[in-house]
């Protein structure tokens, strides 16, 4: 009978279990968990590893989040809310490594990311961090990349939703 069932390792993942059957101490660790959802799902193993890292942190466990976020950073696939560097970077401030934190966000600058979503993401990161300067600045530069570097009319707003919150959310900073 298939259920949804909550693991160690943060995971909350469909498995089959059969009545009467027993899992050992052996199957339930992090690693096998990983490991088999990751086998099974590889092109979902960035997102697994994200979620788990993500509850490890709300349950205080900040080294397995730590190791998690980096795994899930090193696979490079991905996520559903956006690069996993932005959610570890966000972690990383909340564990009070800012400096840590604004490194990863340092190297992801440099990279210049395709994924539109990350600018606000991180813009919104740093609003929360009142670095409103360089909130500003991965605002500007996501509005610019989404919009090809210039706006051309209020249609182009109204079929680009993400442009729009772009905009919005930097006159909100400025």
């Amino acid at each position: 009978m298939p259920f949804v069932e909550e693991h160690e390792a943060g995971i909350a993942a469909p498995c089959r279990i059969e009545r009467g059957a027993r899992i050992g101490p052996e199957r339930r660790g992090l690693r096998w968990i990983i490991g088999e959802l990751a086998g099974q799902m590889p092109q979902d193993r960035a997102q697994l590893l994200t979620l788990a890292a993500k509850q490890w942190a709300r349950s205080g466990e900040a080294s397995r989040a730590e190791r998690l976020f980096e795994m899930a950073i090193s696979d490079g696939g991905p996520v559903d809310d956006g690069d996993p560097r932005v959610n570890y970077a966000r972690f990383l401030f909340d564990d009070g490594q800012a400096d840590r934190a604004r490194e990863v966000l340092g190297a992801l600058w440099t990279e210049h990311p395709a994924d539109p979503r990350v600018y606000p993401d991180v813009g919104d990161l740093l609003v929360d961090q009142d670095d409103l300067r360089e909130a500003d600045r991965w605002l500007t530069a996501g509005a610019t990349r989404r919009s090809g570097g210039v706006i051309r009319d209020s249609e182009q707003l109204a079929t680009d939703p993400s442009l729009a919150e772009s905009l919005e959310a930097r006159a909100q900073v400025q």
